[in-house]
């Protein structure tokens, strides 16, 4: 991760925190509601005039400010340490590092930046515990659902996890997949999904659920999940919904 990703993503998370958009954000600081996107998306580093705005809107500490303004404009990376000991007492200076285990994407996303917005919207409400993502096939489900889990990597302590289904046939098979992928060890005697259900019960974790439209089936499952496991959210792809 690059010093400009690391601003951007701790800026959007501190941003979010305060119950700020991008707009009222940028209204704050004096620039436009785009320059915050591009710097929350690491696309650019903000002036050392705007970094100063953003150390003093955001409340941090006099003493931390030239530290602050080197890390947003990645002239100190994160994690890196400071001559005086900074990264000690500056959360920001952090390496983010919430676990996940999405792939690496090798193309470029483009045009559907206000689908993009408008979901991770969805997925931040609190009534919001499972969203589908469903069309037929070849329409970029999976890719859709792959910038999601991306754009809210670091928002769940407990991670942001894909789950691929498209070689799985057996409904039943699905809470082996799940448990596979987050390294859950099944119990002697005991039904896996009760095992996933005990583990998630206290987790903060995003679940993206790929292709599920030929395990179906596998639905009351995820809803068993998702009673047991109240802070966990379900992002889904299918051809078809879930009706759950």
């Amino acid at each position: 991760m690059n010093g400009g990703t690391a601003f951007g993503q701790w800026l959007k998370g501190r941003r979010k925190a305060l119950g700020l958009t991008q707009k009222e954000l940028a209204e704050a600081i004096g620039c436009a509601a785009m320059t915050v996107v591009k710097i929350e998306g690491g696309d650019r580093r903000p002036s050392k005039q705007m970094a100063e705005l953003l150390a003093g809107y955001l409340q941090i500490p006099s003493e931390e400010r030239a530290a602050f303004v080197e890390f947003a404009r990645a002239e100190l990376a994160a994690g890196q340490p400071s001559p005086n000991g900074t990264e000690n007492r500056a959360p920001w200076l952090r390496q983010l590092r919430c676990p996940n285990n999405l792939p690496a994407q090798t193309t470029t996303f483009i045009g559907r930046e206000s689908q993009v917005s408008e979901l991770t919207a969805l997925l931040h409400r609190l009534g919001v515990r499972l969203l589908t993502l469903s069309g037929p096939p070849g329409i970029g489900k999976t890719r859709l659902g792959l910038r999601l889990a991306t754009e809210l990597v670091n928002e769940y302590e407990d991670g942001v996890f894909y789950v691929a289904l498209a070689p799985i046939r057996e409904p039943n098979l699905v809470a082996d997949a799940i448990a596979q992928t987050l390294g859950i060890v099944e119990i002697k005697g005991r039904p896996i999904l009760e095992t996933l259900k005990e583990e998630l019960r206290d987790k903060r974790m995003l679940l993206l659920l790929d292709n599920f439209e030929q395990v179906t089936p596998a639905a009351s499952m995820v809803a068993d999940l998702l009673a047991a496991a109240p802070n966990l959210k379900v992002l889904v792809t299918s051809r078809t919904i879930l009706h759950i």
